[in-house]
């Protein structure tokens, strides 16, 4: 039988709103020019299917790294993860879906293009404990 996910007469728990791409580097390497031109680049080229992109310099939430965040919506995830799939540059770039749990979303449902970066799990229980600062919206 199918899980909710696949079955057409019933709604998933945790539908998608849209999906997160996180382009990970490191203040004054080569890789922070290269996130910087990659996140531009998506940004001119998506046609509106980027809702928002946000340049992180400090650790935020689960994430080891500063990072560019782009919210894109569902009907960009094809377009957009395709061309950095072809175009990352070496970078390490986590994409995950933005539902209703977002340590699943990160711990379960994410995917990865280039190495990925440890993230800091911990976060989603004491995120104070944790150290990282403000949830991400």
């Amino acid at each position: 039988m199918a899980t909710n996910a696949f079955n057409d007469n019933a709604k998933p728990q945790n539908s998608v709103q849209g999906y997160h791409v996180h382009i990970y580097f490191e203040h004054g390497a080569p890789s922070e020019k290269l996130a910087e031109a990659l996140a531009k680049r998506a940004g001119a080229q998506s046609g509106g299917k980027i809702n928002e992109t946000i340049r992180y310099n400090k650790l935020v939430g689960p994430h080891t790294k500063p990072n560019y965040a782009l919210h894109i919506k569902p009907e960009g995830f094809a377009e957009i993860v395709g061309a950095m799939q072809l175009d990352s540059k070496g970078l390490s770039i986590l994409i995950h879906p933005e539902t209703s749990d977002e340590e699943k979303d990160h711990a379960e449902r994410q995917m990865w293009i280039g190495k990925p970066v440890d993230l800091n799990m911990a976060f989603f229980t004491n995120p104070k404990a944790a150290g990282k600062g403000p949830k991400p919206q």
